[in-house]
């Protein structure tokens, strides 16, 4: 949740079901009254679940919303998730709950003028990799003083990497 200092309402993003995982959205002038949230709209279409949402505005920006969600894709028992790490252990996890042994996830990118449409690039921003354990993302926007960009800090839980930039382009680029 946050104040949108552009629309001059707070706004706040959360998960909800609806043929799997998404993301739905309500703003507020008044914190203490929220009209019924929707779901948001993507381009160029659904890409997949979206766990997790981490959006808020750009930080020299504010009128851009920017989110990385983490996908959550679970291709069940095959041939390659057999052959991922930990394999026994993960049999042992699917016991409870299948997911828990054969689902993972990865860093998507999407951004939005509105707050409400947002287009998502198909393609994993960050990959889960082979990593055994902590390979769950956070981010936060850093802005470099003097500079004409911001950064992206993507956190892999005790692993820090500058992983991208953006760089503003005049009208017409």
């Amino acid at each position: 949740m946050f104040r949108d200092s552009v629309k001059q309402v707070y706004r706040e993003y959360h998960r909800d079901f609806r043929n799997g995982r998404g993301i739905r959205t309500s703003s507020t002038t008044d914190f203490m009254k929220w009209p019924k949230s929707r779901f948001l709209e993507y381009e160029p279409g659904r890409v997949s679940q979206l766990y997790t949402n981490q959006i808020s505005p750009c930080y020299r920006a504010p009128h851009i919303y920017l989110g990385f969600p983490k996908r959550y894709i679970d291709r069940g028992w095959t041939e390659s998730t057999r052959r991922l790490p930990n394999f026994e252990w993960r049999q042992l996890r699917g016991l409870v709950s299948t997911r828990e042994g054969t689902a993972l996830t990865e860093g998507m990118f999407m951004n939005s003028c509105h707050g409400e449409n947002f287009h998502v690039w198909p393609e994993a921003f960050i990959r889960p990799g082979l990593r055994r354990k902590d390979n769950w993302f956070l981010w936060r926007q850093l802005s470099e003083s003097g500079s004409d960009r911001d950064s992206f800090v993507v956190y892999r839980r005790r692993t820090r990497t500058l992983d991208v930039g953006y760089r503003k382009r005049p009208a017409g680029q």
